[in-house]
């Protein structure tokens, strides 16, 4: 019982660290591809923006290797969705997205 409520403890201090990591990689690869499709221009900015990235990156990664081996379950329903936990179809569903909104993105340019 008591190793429950620590696990529930940890996971409840963790889950908003683990959101807000998600939300940094989501805003920093969004100047990323502005950048790239010059809608806006970072220039110097570009190799800290991209540090950050990669910073951002390691430390989902270290809560996400913490999580496996202490079980704590700090995926939301949606990245169960896209990992493929709640099955093969859903993992499509990323691809698919990314496809369309590239030939989407093609067509309007040309």
């Amino acid at each position: 019982m008591r190793e429950f409520l620590e696990k529930e403890e940890v996971t409840r201090q963790i889950k908003p660290i683990y959101r807000d990591l998600i939300v940094i990689d989501l805003l920093v690869c969004s100047l990323l591809i502005g950048d790239f499709f010059n809608l806006i221009h970072l220039g110097v900015f570009m190799l800290p923006i991209f540090l950050l990235l990669l910073c951002s990156v390691s430390a989902l990664n270290k809560l996400r290797e913490f999580d496996n081996s202490s079980s704590l379950g700090l995926k939301y329903a949606w990245q169960k969705y896209l990992s493929g936990e709640k099955g093969a179809k859903y993992s499509l569903i990323m691809p698919i997205v990314f496809i369309t909104s590239g030939v989407i993105v093609v067509l309007l340019k040309e």
